[in-house]
Protein backbone atom coordinates (compact mmCIF):
# COMPACT_ATOMS: atom_id res chain seq x y z
CA UNK A 1 0.00 0.00 0.00
CA UNK A 2 1.72 3.63 -1.03
CA UNK A 3 0.56 6.72 0.88
CA UNK A 4 0.53 10.16 -0.93
CA UNK A 5 0.29 12.77 0.85
CA UNK A 6 -0.96 15.52 -1.66
CA UNK A 7 -3.88 17.65 -2.52
CA UNK A 8 -5.08 17.10 -5.58
CA UNK A 9 -6.47 19.08 -7.93
CA UNK A 10 -10.73 17.87 -8.23
CA UNK A 11 -12.05 17.85 -11.95
CA UNK A 12 -14.02 21.19 -11.35
CA UNK A 13 -10.94 23.13 -10.11
CA UNK A 14 -9.06 21.31 -13.48
CA UNK A 15 -11.60 22.64 -15.32
CA UNK A 16 -11.40 25.96 -14.45
CA UNK A 17 -8.12 26.21 -14.52
CA UNK A 18 -8.18 24.52 -18.41
CA UNK A 19 -10.92 27.05 -19.39
CA UNK A 20 -8.54 30.00 -17.74
CA UNK A 21 -5.38 29.15 -19.15
CA UNK A 22 -4.27 25.90 -20.62
CA UNK A 23 -0.81 26.67 -19.70
CA UNK A 24 -1.85 26.59 -15.79
CA UNK A 25 -4.05 23.47 -16.51
CA UNK A 26 -0.79 21.57 -17.64
CA UNK A 27 0.86 22.62 -14.67
CA UNK A 28 -1.30 21.63 -12.42
CA UNK A 29 -1.48 18.31 -14.10
CA UNK A 30 2.22 17.93 -13.99
CA UNK A 31 2.74 18.57 -9.88
CA UNK A 32 -0.22 16.33 -9.16
CA UNK A 33 1.38 13.44 -11.70
CA UNK A 34 5.12 13.86 -10.45
CA UNK A 35 3.69 13.89 -6.69
CA UNK A 36 2.61 10.66 -7.48
CA UNK A 37 5.86 9.97 -9.63
CA UNK A 38 7.60 10.33 -5.77
CA UNK A 39 5.45 8.18 -3.88
CA UNK A 40 5.91 5.41 -6.29
CA UNK A 41 9.96 5.74 -7.21
CA UNK A 42 12.08 3.42 -6.03
CA UNK A 43 9.11 0.59 -4.91
CA UNK A 44 9.88 -2.75 -6.76
CA UNK A 45 7.68 -2.55 -9.81
CA UNK A 46 4.71 -4.58 -10.88
CA UNK A 47 3.96 -6.97 -13.59
CA UNK A 48 0.67 -8.21 -15.08
CA UNK A 49 -3.10 -7.44 -14.22
CA UNK A 50 -3.89 -5.62 -11.29
CA UNK A 51 -7.07 -4.01 -9.49
CA UNK A 52 -6.51 -0.59 -8.18
CA UNK A 53 -8.01 0.16 -5.10
CA UNK A 54 -7.86 3.95 -3.52
CA UNK A 55 -8.91 5.57 -0.02
CA UNK A 56 -9.49 9.04 -0.54
CA UNK A 57 -8.83 11.18 2.95
CA UNK A 58 -10.85 14.63 2.51
CA UNK A 59 -10.34 17.08 5.51
CA UNK A 60 -14.11 18.41 4.49
CA UNK A 61 -17.28 17.13 2.64
CA UNK A 62 -16.90 19.98 0.55
CA UNK A 63 -16.34 18.16 -2.88
CA UNK A 64 -18.84 15.43 -4.61
CA UNK A 65 -16.61 11.97 -5.10
CA UNK A 66 -16.57 11.82 -8.61
CA UNK A 67 -14.80 15.36 -8.57
CA UNK A 68 -12.34 13.58 -6.25
CA UNK A 69 -11.62 10.38 -7.96
CA UNK A 70 -10.74 12.26 -10.86
CA UNK A 71 -7.21 12.37 -9.76
CA UNK A 72 -6.73 8.65 -10.38
CA UNK A 73 -5.74 10.20 -13.71
CA UNK A 74 -2.66 11.66 -11.72
CA UNK A 75 -1.79 8.55 -10.10
CA UNK A 76 -1.85 6.11 -12.20
CA UNK A 77 0.38 8.45 -14.81
CA UNK A 78 3.01 9.22 -11.70
CA UNK A 79 2.70 5.12 -11.02
CA UNK A 80 3.88 4.37 -15.44
CA UNK A 81 6.66 7.61 -14.80
CA UNK A 82 8.25 5.71 -12.05
CA UNK A 83 7.96 2.62 -13.98
CA UNK A 84 5.98 0.90 -11.02
CA UNK A 85 3.41 -0.56 -13.25
CA UNK A 86 4.22 -0.71 -17.48
CA UNK A 87 1.66 1.01 -18.35
CA UNK A 88 -2.27 2.20 -17.19
CA UNK A 89 -4.25 0.55 -19.73
CA UNK A 90 -6.91 -2.45 -19.56
CA UNK A 91 -4.43 -4.82 -20.28
CA UNK A 92 -2.39 -3.57 -17.13
CA UNK A 93 -5.60 -2.20 -14.55
CA UNK A 94 -8.22 -4.33 -14.44
CA UNK A 95 -10.73 -2.44 -11.77
CA UNK A 96 -10.14 0.64 -9.81
CA UNK A 97 -12.47 1.10 -6.82
CA UNK A 98 -12.55 4.01 -4.45
CA UNK A 99 -13.34 4.41 -1.10
CA UNK A 100 -13.70 8.57 0.19
CA UNK A 101 -14.20 9.44 4.06
CA UNK A 102 -13.52 13.09 5.76
CA UNK A 103 -10.71 13.20 8.14
CA UNK A 104 -10.65 16.58 9.36
CA UNK A 105 -7.35 16.30 11.49
CA UNK A 106 -5.16 14.66 9.11
CA UNK A 107 -6.88 16.32 5.96
CA UNK A 108 -6.21 15.68 2.21
CA UNK A 109 -4.06 12.61 1.08
CA UNK A 110 -5.11 8.91 -0.30
CA UNK A 111 -3.71 5.54 0.03
CA UNK A 112 -3.21 3.12 -3.10
CA UNK A 113 -3.11 -0.68 -2.89
CA UNK A 114 -2.20 -2.68 -6.20
CA UNK A 115 -3.89 -6.26 -5.93
CA UNK A 116 -2.91 -9.12 -8.69
CA UNK A 117 -5.08 -10.35 -10.20
CA UNK A 118 -4.83 -14.57 -10.45
CA UNK A 119 -3.51 -15.82 -13.74
CA UNK A 120 -6.99 -17.82 -13.72
CA UNK A 121 -8.94 -14.51 -14.16
CA UNK A 122 -6.78 -12.61 -16.22
CA UNK A 123 -7.75 -14.85 -19.38
CA UNK A 124 -10.73 -13.05 -21.14
CA UNK A 125 -13.17 -15.10 -23.34
CA UNK A 126 -12.31 -14.62 -26.80
CA UNK A 127 -14.88 -12.47 -28.92
CA UNK A 128 -17.54 -14.69 -31.16
CA UNK A 129 -16.73 -14.06 -35.02
CA UNK A 130 -20.18 -12.82 -36.92
CA UNK A 131 -21.49 -15.72 -38.80
CA UNK A 132 -21.62 -15.07 -42.43
CA UNK A 133 -25.10 -15.44 -44.27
Amino acid sequence: MTVIEYDFPTLNEYIAAERGNRYSAASMKKKATLAAKKSFTGLMPLAGLFDVVISWSRKSEMHDPDNVYFAVKFILDGAVLARYIAKDSRKCVRNISHTIFTNRKRGNYCTIEFIEVPSAEQSRPKARQRQRL
